[in-house]
Parts: C-alpha cells; structure tokens; sequence
C-alpha cells in the first residue's frame, strides 16, 4: 500500500498479526487515500523462503541478451542513473515553472479552468478504473461530494492552466513553431487512441470538429513542451532569452473565449490556430482515405 511496508513483515512468523498506520500527503495525487491517516490490519498466513540465483553469466543470459554479468549489471546501473536523472529533471522543471508563473501575470476567462478541471477529474475516473475503483467508492472513502471534489482540485487545475498558458506565451516570444508534419504525426496517434484502439470507449468516428479540437489539444501540448525544452536552456545558460521582459502578460484571446463559451475543447492562443489543411489531410488519413495533396508542407514531399 506503501513504500516500506514490506519492512514490517521481514521479522514476522506464520500466525502473527498486527496493524501498520501511515499518513498520505494530500499533495493532489489520484490514490484513494490522499490526505488521510490509514490504519492497516494484517495477518501472516504463510512464510516462504526464495534462495536466490547465483550472480554467474549463465543466470545474466536468463535476464536478457547479456554475453556476462557484467552487462547485466551495466544495464541496472544505466537504469539507476537514468530514475536518478528523471526524478532530478523533473524537480527542476517544478522549480523553473513556478518561477516562470511568479513573474508572470497570468488572465484566462473562467470556462477555461472550468475545462481544466473537467479534465482533471476524467482523468481521476480513468486512473480509478485501472485499479478497478470507481469515482463513487473513491468520494465515499474521502468523505467527500462531487462538488467538494471540484473544489478541491480547483488549485491544481489551476496551477496547470497557469503553466501551459505561461508556456505557450514563451513559445509566442521565442518563435517556436510545429513542423505540420509532426503535428499531423501525433494528432493521428491520439485519434487512434481515443477512437481506434482495443481500450476505445467509442465506436463513433471522429468529426471534422473532433479533429479540429485534438489537433488544438496536440497542438497545444507540443508548444508547450518544446517552449519548457527552451527554457531549461535559457535557466542552465545553455541559451539566452530572447526579449527579456520583467512582467510577462499572458491572457487568452477573445477568439479562444468565444470558442471556450461555444463548448469547443480548445486551449490554444491566437496565433496557435491549425491550418485547415493540416486538418483535413489529418482527417482523411485517420478515416483510412489514401489521397494526395498538392501542399508539400502536408504531404513532407519537400523539394531540396
């Protein structure tokens, strides 16, 4: 249920019981114990020994295509670093961002977090029916409403928007842009995936509005992580920025209001809108449609 609990168990014999208690963070995460103190009760029905392998080339050739030992260890420790370097990166990306909002003032109208945290609790839900639990049972152990739920996520929903919108505002000020063929590329993997995959909920086909919706979405999401890739950069002095600006002005447009009033999923900036045709090549591909277009820039037949 939590790392170290298994420590507990390492003394115990056949027919011991006991309990272990530990208190879960409310820290936003999605587990059904978030910000409560838990009490576990336990009995030990059975003990069993494993005796381990030797550590010899023949056990590290069971393990994988290793020639040696040797490999096999090289690989876990490639794998440490690697934990290592995600966990640190990850750390400091937290650390840039909330510098990056700090300085920014940030204005976004009110449907656009209200969409945020529609987004936030379905993807609750989904992680919930992973483990085979449900939003009820998950409110119900929290002691908690629906709406006290949409409360209580309102922060971190908001935090999220803040950063993207930050994000996206770099992306404008550094010139970042999308090669359409990328942008093609992943929208037609996210349309497999939310319409074509075995874990589709769906049987419908996606609509020249659904498209246009999870192209702004990709579209979005790409801006967002290249302009977080840029701006590692400038916080390491690998680069420099490119107008330096004490109080950055982030706002979303009123073309992005209207759409948000009108019930469109798009979180995009004025100048993040997606070309048409980018859209319908997007759209006859995912429905199967083999034609030609005569824009190099949809087709990626590029003249050298």
């Amino acid at each position: 249920p939590s790392p170290g609990v298994s420590l507990h168990y390492m003394a115990l014999t056949a027919g011991e019981h006991g309990q272990i208690s530990r208190n879960y963070p409310d820290d936003g995460g999605d587990s059904i114990f978030s910000g409560k103190d838990v009490t576990f009760l336990f009995n030990v029905e059975d003990v069993k020994e494993r005796t381990l392998p030797e550590l010899t080339d023949e056990f590290a050739s069971t393990i994988g295509e290793f020639e040696d030992i040797g490999g096999l260890r090289d690989e876990i420790r490639d794998s440490l670093e690697n934990q290592a370097e995600h966990t640190y990166q990850e750390e400091y990306d937290q650390a840039i961002l909330e510098q990056l909002v700090a300085s920014s003032t940030i204005k976004f109208p009110p449907q656009m977090l209200d969409k945020q945290i529609e987004n936030f609790i379905e993807n609750l839900s989904s992680n919930l029916e992973q483990q085979n639990l449900d939003r009820d049972l998950y409110l119900k152990t929290r002691d908690m409403t629906f709406e006290e739920l949409r409360e209580d996520t309102t922060p971190v929903a908001e935090e999220r928007l803040q950063r993207t919108l930050a994000l996206i505002e770099l992306a404008k000020t550094e010139e970042i842009e999308i090669d359409p063929e990328e942008l093609q590329k992943e929208t037609i993997n996210a349309i497999n995936a939310i319409y074509y995959s075995n874990e589709a909920e769906t049987d419908a086909k996606p609509t020249e509005r659904d498209l246009a919706i999870i192209t702004n979405n990709v579209l979005t999401s790409m801006l967002a992580n290249q302009a977080l890739d840029r701006f590692r950069n400038i916080a390491s002095g690998v680069e420099e920025l490119s107008q330096s600006k004490e109080d950055n002005q982030v706002k979303s447009t009123d073309n992005e209001e209207s759409e948000l009033e009108n019930d469109a999923d798009v979180e995009s900036t004025e100048d993040s809108e997606v070309d048409d045709r980018i859209v319908e090549a997007t759209l006859q591909q995912a429905e199967g449609v083999t034609t030609e277009s005569d824009d190099p820039e949809i087709n990626g037949s590029h003249d050298s």
